[in-house]
């Protein structure tokens, strides 16, 4: 299977303004979480900061990507 897919933001890339950031699975999804605190998909994120996402399904698959939010 596939690991989960994150969308809403390029992985590395630095932004200047708020970011939604969504996930989807073609399985459950079993955690998502920012920085370590869950979230849920369609959340924005506006203060500036490093975020590092990341969003496991419920069969093991798990996927990390990151962005930085600079004003």
């Amino acid at each position: 299977m596939y690991a989960p897919r994150i969308t809403g933001f390029r992985s590395g890339a630095t932004y200047k303004k708020a970011v939604a950031v969504k996930y989807k699975d073609a399985s459950k999804i079993k955690s998502a979480t920012v920085n370590g605190k869950a979230f849920k998909s369609g959340t924005k994120f506006k203060k500036p900061g490093h975020y590092t996402v990341t969003v496991k399904d419920v069969i093991g698959n798990k996927r990390t990507a990151s962005f930085t939010i600079k004003k």
